[in-house]
């Protein structure tokens, strides 16, 4: 009797270890660590953690992220060069490359002018897909910069309208080897001129300058 006793004991201890052990390891690669990106800025402008731009941003931490969570963070951007631009936003390097396919980063003033002198409020939205599926670990670079122009007005009239989404049209499908090749006309910079291209033209259009 004392022998099958341990024999149970035995049994539900090893029971337990096992439930930990496949509990800890489905929460390795369910909870993930902490995501960092690089903060590049050029010349023209600065982004500080706070209003009195003393504190550089040099990168940001999206700390733990859920299927479906939106994570905003708030920095401060002063235009620092001697023209009122537009505040632009470029994801780089992501790693593993598929990341962009399920995580969506975005800022709340695109189409805000940016005086010269003046300190911003931006919001950096860094949002999940619920359906994120294979990505347990990622990593990205922000690039900031300012332009005195549109990423849609590819003719530099101040406006993104039908002259612009022609410009698309007309250089549709090309590559640089292409007679009709358009460089301006590859928002994405991706080396063809394609669909993306065309849905970035679409959200930028109506724009004014």
């Amino acid at each position: 009797m004392e022998s099958q006793r341990r024999k149970l004991s035995a049994l539900i201890v090893a029971s337990a270890i096992l439930v930990m052990v496949v509990l800890s390891g489905s929460l390795f690669f369910l909870v993930p660590v902490p995501k960092v990106s690089a903060v590049t800025v050029e010349p023209s402008l600065g982004v500080y953690w706070d209003r009195s731009c003393s504190q550089p941003v040099s990168h940001v931490d999206w700390g733990r992220l859920s299927p479906g969570q939106v994570r905003d963070v708030v920095v401060y951007v002063r235009n620092e060069g001697n023209e009122t631009f537009v505040l632009v936003l470029t994801p780089l390097n992501w790693s593993p490359e598929n990341a962009s396919q399920c995580l969506c980063l975005a800022l709340n003033c695109e189409d805000r002018k940016i005086e010269v002198g003046q300190v911003a409020d931006v919001i950096l939205s860094l949002s999940v897909s619920p359906s994120i599926a294979g990505v347990y670990d990622f990593g990205f670079d922000m690039v900031l910069e300012g332009r005195d122009f549109f990423l849609g007005d590819l003719n530099r009239d101040g406006s993104v309208n039908i002259d612009d989404v022609a410009m698309v049209m007309i250089a549709m499908w090309t590559v640089p080897a292409d007679s009709n090749w358009n460089p301006k006309a590859d928002l994405d910079e991706d080396g063809v001129i394609d669909i993306g291209d065309l849905s970035l033209m679409c959200l930028e259009f109506g724009k004014s300058w």
